[in-house]
């Protein structure tokens, strides 16, 4: 059964973590019949009232709640200056940590301070730093100057970081002027998104929004100027704590807060490393996130949850992430850093995938199972799990060369690629892949040296087997391609020459502030018996 069919849209989750008396009730789900509860999961407290539904400001990059155009909506009260302040923090987090993320992307530790003043349970969490160190500071406006179309109205300068994130949040509509905060902002804001009501399915989620203060008194006179009702804003420690809804009661989340949840803590602890954007999703987070971008969480998953956390680096964007399933992952994948760094080095593309036997077994039955995919299997031959693992082999490389942008530009009239696979059964591949040359017009050509097969589409294969030049000696690729020892799982792309094979891609007001886009690498690593992590890379000139 998918993920999609066990957890509803708005379905309050009970992740791991300690419950107790006087916890508030968003708790919602519990383990479905036969499956095991996460670690520190207990059954939710009865006979507490849950939050009650009401609009939100929405998440980054999520749509507000609301009827489908041409249908009646609900009666609407008359907006409280809650929404407008947590709008306008989400505001300052959404344009300084997500619209422009080479702002953002510092060094800090991996660490949410608010997790210790938010609930338990949320749907996701993301938290901006506002006070990185000095030289992180210059690096952050070396990337804005990079981009002054996109960062217009950003003003950095020496010591005015925090100020300028805040009023170039005010030219976009936070509604929160510098004067307003000066004297109280401290170092970071985190946004808690939770499950509306459990009792209405359509009830909108509910936004906490948690404001590092270093004066409780001004802290707290700014928000009675914006919160209309006192039940949505309260001092807790060194934070100024706002929601869109009825704070729940303060004792309940101070005996089960966000910071004692075993998920949230075991991921952080996985992320090493130090971030400015530090977020975490939570297990009912991931299927929301999945029904809303049209996918499905992958079956034999179990629970989910995960952390990442943006940083910059020699002039590169980095979001390091780590992934937790309750499943056992299967036995690890056959590394292919050197499989694809011995790919020629002209490529425009590249892709490495490494298989262990369980792995193509489960993807064996994922095929076999399904209609749709029985013509493709006939098509190469493939009518046995046998099959499938000689095919696919257990480590496979796909190399795309600066040729193919030649054939997307127009100016050749033959597109190629090439691909290596590393198999265990070589003379079977070979005889299905004979298969696949009988059903192709010519141009698909091959070469086994020991127990790797090269094949290449109007290419030659002997220019996988000797490259003239090796793409891990490729700048680019070394810029994005970092720590990929043991991985089993890479994607490179040379975005320099994507863009240029696209006709008009570079031209135009931006097209200098997009022909500084060097390249996108990507590299997954398995970690342990239940967590997987990887590394994104966006180099810039």
């Amino acid at each position: 059964m998918s993920r999609i069919s066990e957890v509803t849209m708005n379905q309050p989750f009970n992740p791991n973590g300690p419950q107790g008396p006087g916890q508030p009730q968003w708790q919602g789900q519990q383990p479905m019949p036969g499956q095991q509860p996460m670690p520190g999961q207990q059954p939710p407290v009865q006979g507490q009232q849950p939050w009650q539904g009401q609009p939100h400001a929405p998440m980054p990059g999520q749509p507000a709640a609301g009827p489908y155009p041409g249908q009646p909506g609900p009666a609407v009260k008359k907006k409280s200056k809650t929404t407008l302040i947590v709008a306008a923090v989400l505001a300052l987090v959404l344009i300084a940590g997500g619209a422009i993320a080479a702002v953002t992307l510092l060094k800090k530790p991996a660490n949410i301070a608010a997790a210790t003043v938010l609930p338990d349970n949320p749907l996701a969490v993301l938290s901006l730093d506002l006070n990185p160190d000095a030289k992180d500071q210059l690096a952050v406006k070396e990337l804005v100057d990079k981009f002054p179309s996109l960062t217009e109205g950003l003003e950095m300068t020496e010591g005015n970081y925090k100020k300028a994130l805040v009023d170039f949040a005010a030219q976009n509509g936070s509604g929160i002027e510098w004067s307003e905060v000066e004297a109280w902002l401290g170092d970071s804001v985190t946004v808690g998104l939770y499950p509306g009501d459990p009792a209405d399915p359509f009830s909108p989620q509910v936004q906490i929004t948690a404001v590092h203060q270093k004066d409780a008194a001004k802290a707290e006179e700014f928000a009675k100027t914006k919160v209309s009702d006192p039940s949505q804003y309260r001092i807790v420690d060194d934070h100024l704590v706002i929601s869109s809804q009825p704070l729940p009661d303060a004792e309940s989340v101070k005996k089960a807060p966000l910071s004692e949840n075993a998920g949230f803590k075991a991921d952080l602890g996985k992320l090493s490393g130090s971030f400015l954007v530090t977020a975490w999703v939570n297990d009912s987070g991931v299927t929301q996130l999945a029904e809303q971008s049209g996918q499905m969480v992958p079956e034999g998953t179990g629970q989910m949850h995960f952390a990442a956390g943006l940083r910059v680096e020699d002039s590169t964007i980095v979001l390091d992430g780590v992934g937790w399933q309750s499943e056992k992952l299967l036995e690890k994948g056959e590394a292919v850093d050197d499989l694809v760094g011995g790919l020629p080095g002209d490529a425009m593309g590249a892709v490495g995938i490494g298989a262990s036997d369980a792995a193509i077994e489960r993807l064996w039955e994922q095929l076999s199972a399904r209609p749709e995919t029985q013509p493709a299997l006939e098509a190469f031959g493939v009518t046995s799990k046998e099959d499938l693992a000689a095919l696919v082999g257990n480590q496979f490389a796909l190399h795309a060369p600066g040729s193919l942008a030649d054939a997307i530009s127009g100016s050749a009239s033959q597109a190629s690629f090439g691909i290596v696979v590393k198999t265990k059964d070589v003379a079977k591949h070979e005889a299905l892949l004979d298969k696949v040359k009988a059903q192709v017009p010519q141009g698909l050509t091959s070469k086994t040296e020991g127990d790797k097969v090269y094949t290449t589409w109007n290419g030659s294969p002997e220019d996988l087997i000797k490259p003239k030049s090796r793409l891990a000696d490729d700048e680019t690729y070394k810029r994005v391609i970092k720590d990929a020892g043991g991985a089993t799982g890479i994607v490179y792309v040379n975005l320099g020459d994507v863009l240029e094979s696209v006709p008009g891609a570079t031209e135009g007001p931006q097209g200098a502030e997009i022909r500084k886009l060097d390249g996108l690498g990507m590299v997954m690593k398995q970690l342990d018996d239940h967590y997987a992590g990887f590394t994104v890379r966006l180099a810039i000139k």
